[in-house]
C-alpha cells in the first residue's frame, strides 16, 4: 500500500511539468523526468532519466536508462542493464570492446 501511494504521488507531482501517463503505467520513485514526456499504456519505467520531450510508446520496459531529449522509444522495447564505453568509442557494437563478442 505504501509503495502504491508513493507511485500515485509521483504520477500526480510529475504532471505539473507536462508528463503524461497513458493508461496503466508502472513507475518506481527513482525516475527523473525533465518535462513534456509521454509514457504509453502498459509501460514500466524504473530508475531512469528522461530528457525533455522524450516519448515512450506502449508496453515498453525501461530500466536504469538515461535517455536524452526529444527521443522516441517504440512499443515493446525492453532495456537491459549493461555497460559499454559509449563516451570513448564511436560504435556501441560489442565487438569493439569485448573479446568474446561474435556476430550472430
Amino acid at each position: 500500500m505504501k509503495r502504491l501511494l508513493k507511485i500515485l504521488y509521483y504520477k500526480l507531482s510529475s504532471r505539473g511539468n507536462g508528463v503524461v501517463f497513458k493508461g496503466n503505467v508502472n513507475l518506481d520513485t527513482k525516475n527523473k523526468f525533465e518535462g513534456n514526456n509521454w509514457i504509453g499504456n502498459g509501460s514500466f519505467v524504473g530508475s531512469s532519466e528522461l530528457g525533455t520531450g522524450t516519448y515512450i510508446a506502449n508496453q515498453s520496459r525501461i530500466l536504469k536508462c538515461k535517455i536524452g531529449k526529444y527521443c522516441s522509444i517504440g512499443s515493446f522495447v525492453q532495456t537491459y542493464v549493461g555497460r559499454h564505453p559509449s563516451t570513448t568509442f564511436v560504435s556501441t557494437h560489442p565487438s569493439f570492446f569485448l573479446r568474446s563478442a561474435r556476430p550472430e
